[in-house]
């Protein structure tokens, strides 16, 4: 019996989970929540530090000098407590780079401009953002190339335009109308679709800017890739989406390392003119749209009963 509940509970566990997958850059960008400045360090105390790992545990205080994402008040100072600084060390009146999500902030330190590499001057300006670690690791990278290409700007943007709806071309941007050809993908099958006829399918279609939140009630198998792609058949710029069949949108690729999110809401009825643009071989493949847009409220009734079931043969044979 113990066994069948805590496998129940664990199985729960899984599906319940609400935290992305690996990417901090990704989720400073677009987790609403987020906090992303520059900040001046006040004071600090060190709290721990280990003796056999590199890995500094701070409290410290924050002044920002700089907002870029998130409810931040520049010239408010922040406190933090307990902060995972690894091999950092950091000095008090020195300027850094601030990420907060719950519970979790990171630091960057920040390069000048005057000690770029030579063949690195043609890439930022003396007002650039410059991380140190640029070339260190994978987040740090992300990072910078988020703030070189103005992506965390554009998020605090949209964060602050929640209600606010737009036309689905909108969102795909200009790079959707400057592309070779339009593609969509799915159920693992790619085909593409004539560009004038989906540009005008688009911008006939509105959607709305929503919190974020991570999709779970979904098959991914039936969420429909669309991507605009250059001569090269890599996706040009910003023009792509995702759709789920419930009409929830974001900006998502299928290989994308973080867990798709409610970005936008798409009517059902707008799901639907998309789903006109398909080539007939795909129409008995498309999910079926009812009231609540869904085909998934089946499998967790499914899946409920099979672990209901679990349970009570567990009880009948302990009985027994």
């Amino acid at each position: 019996m113990k066994k069948a509940i805590v496998l129940s509970f664990l199985i729960m566990t899984v599906i319940s989970l609400t935290v992305f997958a690996g990417s901090i850059d990704v989720e400073l960008a677009y987790v609403d929540e987020a906090l992303v400045f520059i900040g001046s360090v006040d004071d600090y105390k060190i709290t721990h530090e280990e003796d056999d790992y590199i890995n500094t545990e701070y409290s410290l205080t924050v002044t920002p000098v700089r907002k870029i994402k998130g409810e931040v008040e520049v010239n408010k100072p922040i406190s933090f407590e307990k902060i995972n600084g690894g091999g950092l060390k950091l000095q008090k009146d020195t300027n850094y780079l601030f990420g907060y999500l719950p519970d979790q902030l990171y630091i960057w330190e920040l390069e000048t401009y005057n000690d770029l590499f030579d063949w690195e001057l043609d890439d930022y300006t003396d007002a650039s953002i410059i991380l140190k670690e640029r070339h260190n690791d994978t987040i740090s990278e992300g990072m910078q190339d988020f703030l070189n290409n103005g992506v965390f700007e554009r998020a605090e943007k949209e964060r602050q335009d929640i209600g606010k709806q737009i036309s689905f071309v909108e969102f795909l941007s200009e790079d959707i109308k400057t592309c070779e050809k339009i593609v969509f993908s799915f159920k693992n099958t790619q085909f593409e679709v004539a560009k004038e006829k989906f540009l005008e399918v688009a911008d006939e279609i509105y959607i709305t800017n929503v919190k974020n939140e991570t999709v779970y009630d979904t098959d991914f198998d039936d969420v429909l890739f669309i991507m605009g792609v250059k001569s090269d058949s890599t996706t040009r710029g910003e023009a792509y989406g995702a759709i789920t069949p419930l009409g929830e949108v974001d900006r998502y690729g299928q290989f994308m390392s973080r867990l798709m999110a409610v970005d936008y809401k798409m009517e059902i009825k707008d799901v639907k003119k998309l789903y006109g643009l398909f080539p007939k071989n795909l129409e008995d493949q498309l999910p079926d749209l009812g009231v609540n847009g869904g085909i998934n409220t089946i499998y967790y009734i499914v899946f409920a009963a099979v672990v209901l079931a679990v349970i009570i043969f567990a009880v009948k044979k302990k009985g027994a």
